[in-house]
C-alpha cells in the first residue's frame, strides 16, 4: 500500500543563523546533532540528545525502550488507509493529538479538523485552557473543577494548543493538512 514515517522535529532558531558564532568543535556532543545548512549556517535539531547507546542509560535506544523526550509522532493504519501524524506541544502533544486522531481517518476535511479549537492542561499552571469555541468545554470544565484544576480560556488560538500535521494515504489518494497556527505547509507533490 506504501510506507509512511512519523517524523517530528524541533528546530532551534538561536542555533540556525549563520555565521552567528564560531563553530562548536568537530565531534562535540552538540555538534553530533547538527548538520550544515547552506554557508556557514547551521540548522540546529537537539531532540536526539535524549537517546544514548548506553545499555544502562535511561534514555537508551532498544526495541520496546521509551527514552525521555516529549515527541509523539503518531502513525496508524487500517485496511485501506495510513496516517501520519504529529505535533509540537511539548507535555501537552498527547492531548493535542487525541482531539484529531479520532477523526483523522475519515474526515473529508483535514483542514477544518486541524484549525478546530483545542484544549491543553497547562501543568505548570494546573489548569486547563480552552480556545475559544472548543467542544465539550462544559464538560471538561466540570471535570477539571471537580480535579481542584483551574480554568482559563485564551482570546484566540493558543501557541501552546500544538501545530499539527497529517498526512494521509487512503486508496490511491494521498492528502495533507497543516494546522495554520504553523509555520509549517500540507503540500502532496
Amino acid at each position: 500500500m506504501g510506507r509512511a514515517i512519523p517524523v517530528t522535529t524541533t528546530l532551534q532558531p538561536a542555533r540556525s543563523i549563520a555565521a552567528a558564532g564560531p563553530a562548536r568543535p568537530r565531534g562535540s556532543r552538540r555538534d553530533r546533532f547538527h548538520h550544515r545548512a547552506g554557508r556557514g549556517g547551521r540548522v540546529g535539531d537537539h531532540r536526539g540528545s535524549s537517546f544514548s547507546l548506553d545499555p544502562a542509560h535511561p534514555g537508551r535506544i532498544a526495541p520496546g525502550a521509551r527514552p525521555p523526550h516529549t515527541l509523539c509522532p503518531t502513525l496508524a493504519t487500517t485496511a485501506d488507509a495510513v496516517v501520519a501524524l504529529g505535533c509540537q506541544g511539548g507535555r501537552s502533544q498527547p492531548w493535542i493529538l487525541a482531539q484529531v486522531a479520532g477523526e483523522v481517518l475519515d474526515t473529508s476535511d483535514l483542514a477544518g479538523l486541524l484549525t478546530r479549537p483545542r484544549w491543553i492542561i497547562d501543568a505548570p499552571a494546573a489548569a486547563v485552557v480552552f480556545e475559544p469555541g472548543t467542544t465539550e468545554a462544559e464538560e471538561i470544565t466540570d471535570g477539571a473543577t471537580r480535579l481542584g484544576l483551574k480554568v482559563a480560556v485564551t482570546a484566540g488560538p493558543h501557541d501552546g494548543a500544538g501545530h499539527v500535521q497529517v498526512a494521509r494515504l487512503r486508496g490511491t489518494t494521498l492528502d495533507a493538512g497543516s494546522d495554520p497556527c504553523a509555520d509549517g505547509l500540507a503540500a502532496v507533490l
